[in-house]
């Protein structure tokens, strides 16, 4: 994912892509990458994207290799603290990449 998020539904947004990863799951995927990178998230929009990473959490619990990727700005120190905070609560190995502008 790539981009801005502050949907004003973003409950109706990200439902079917959190169906679609649920099915996904399992379906028992050998190495699933995932890279994100946001100019800007809303609270509803981080909400969402918790529930998304917790979908994607059980691919590692089967022995499987799960990646993920999220860019930020190098001056972004809120995008750093919520993909740490992420990280942490979700027990996922989340590669932060700094990105210049």
């Amino acid at each position: 994912m790539l981009g801005r998020s502050h949907n004003l539904n973003s409950n109706e947004f990200y439902k079917p892509i959190i169906y679609w990863i649920q099915k996904y799951v399992a379906t028992s995927p050998h190495f699933t990458s995932v890279e994100l990178f946001f100019e800007y998230i809303d609270s509803r929009t981080s909400k969402q994207l918790y529930t998304v990473l917790r979908a994607l959490g059980p691919i590692n619990l089967t022995g499987n290799t799960l990646k993920i990727k999220w860019g930020y700005d190098k001056d972004d120190d809120e995008m750093l603290w919520l993909i740490q905070t992420m990280e942490k609560q979700l027990l996922l190995d989340i590669e932060k990449n700094e990105m210049e502008e």
